[in-house]
């Protein structure tokens, strides 16, 4: 039997999860949906520079994939969301 595969979305905090969580399950339903908190934006702490960018996300996803039994061929997509609040909306 075929697995489906999982669409990663990760975000910055548990209210993103919560309000886009529901309807993305309803838009989607041919593959499984999996969020992951990252607890701010990964993009823009003081660790962050446009060098290290990219690395940082995956170390996020590398780690998600490790803490919840999945590989990387388990992946479909990964969709990283910023800002959904607005924070940095000038």
């Amino acid at each position: 039997m075929k697995t489906r595969k999982i669409i990663l979305f990760i975000v910055e905090g548990i209210s993103d999860k919560t309000s886009l969580g529901g309807i993305i399950d309803k838009i989607i339903k041919s593959e499984d949906i999996k969020f992951h908190i990252t607890d701010g934006d990964i993009t823009s702490d003081k660790y962050t520079t446009s060098v290290n960018a990219v690395k940082k996300v995956n170390e996020h996803i590398k780690g998600f994939l490790n803490n919840n039994g999945f590989e990387r061929s388990d992946l479909l997509k990964v969709i990283h969301l910023i800002d959904t609040d607005g924070a940095y909306v000038g």
